[in-house]
């Protein structure tokens, strides 16, 4: 965000806390990447509203393990985590970082990372530029 309000990136996608805390001048505009707006900030169009209808970007994260984890304790640990998502101020919480806590079987996960991949990978091919990350 500091390059970009820098003037040293043309472009950044970060999360709506951290383009919150950094609107200036010199940041020109803010969209988000959702296919809807989000409740968190309404006032913010999205993407699609400005004519890139395929440019729908979707944060997530996920809980890894070993192949070698024991299914129960796959299944001990996904319960955990959707408890933990389904608490009330976890929600409340996350729905004013416009943060969706959907949950998913441990099954699909593989597909999902996949198909991710594949989108992001086209993504980076078509702006003709290298990925880098400093990560």
């Amino acid at each position: 965000m500091l390059d970009l309000i820098g003037g040293r990136v043309d472009f950044a996608v970060a999360a709506l806390p951290a383009c919150k805390h950094t609107s200036s001048r010199r940041t020109a505009s803010h969209w988000c990447c959702g296919a809807e707006r989000t409740a968190a900030a309404p006032d913010i169009p999205t993407f699609v509203e400005q004519g890139l209808p395929g440019y729908v970007m979707d944060a997530w994260f996920a809980v890894i393990g070993l192949g070698a984890c024991l299914r129960a304790d796959v299944k001990r640990i996904n319960a955990g985590v959707i408890s933990a998502f389904n608490a009330p101020d976890v929600k409340e919480t996350m729905a004013t970082k416009a943060i969706r806590l959907p949950s998913t079987h441990p099954s699909r996960g593989e597909s999902f990372f996949r198909s991710e991949l594949t989108k992001c990978a086209g993504l980076v091919k078509k702006s003709g530029r290298r990925s880098t990350s400093s990560s």
